[in-house]
């Protein structure tokens, strides 16, 4: 029986275990780290005001990674230390304008697709990361709190042959 989109585990036929898929993309990992509301200013966008004066943008990211050996052992080297995720989400949006200039994405889409191979890079321990990015302050003729883009990346996307830079003209 399904319980809240979570397969049973057991045996079938007297097979294997099987591991419990997990958010819909085939992740084995049931326990999270999260990071929300980290808040950023950069030049992101496809607008010249976007990419001259610059914007708030927000991210939370969620991380699949089994924290059951972290929470055994009270061991940083158990877990993923997030102060380094945070690092790494935070050299995606540039804030100095000279830099930010060649660094910028048009759409947070290719923003939030780079911090997801960024992490699934770097921390091998995670299964699965999902990024949103949220922009506050958009003009759409409408009141709304943000608009922006959720990703769920897994270690089983390829990246290898993937251009994840972007560039801008002038000012």
């Amino acid at each position: 029986m399904l319980v809240s989109g979570e397969a049973s585990m057991g045996r079938v036929s007297g097979g294997p275990a099987k591991k419990r898929p997990r958010d819909g993309a085939g992740a084995t990992a049931r326990d999270k780290v999260l990071l929300h509301g980290l808040q950023f200013f950069s030049y992101h966008g496809v607008a010249d005001e976007e990419r001259c004066l610059g914007q708030k943008f927000i991210v939370d990211v969620e991380l699949g990674v089994d924290l059951k050996r972290a929470g055994k052992s009270d061991d940083i080297d158990d877990t993923v230390n997030y102060a380094a995720v945070y690092e790494s989400v935070k050299d995606s949006f540039p804030n100095e304008h000279a830099e930010a200039r060649v660094q910028a994405s048009n759409l947070v889409e290719h923003v939030a697709e780079g911090i997801a191979e960024k992490i699934l890079r770097a921390f091998h321990g995670v299964e699965w990361a999902q990024v949103t990015v949220k922009k506050p302050h958009v003009a759409v003729g409408g009141i709304v709190d943000y608009l922006g883009v959720q990703i769920l990346r897994t270690r089983e996307d390829d990246y290898a042959d993937e251009d994840l830079g972007g560039s801008i003209g002038e000012c």
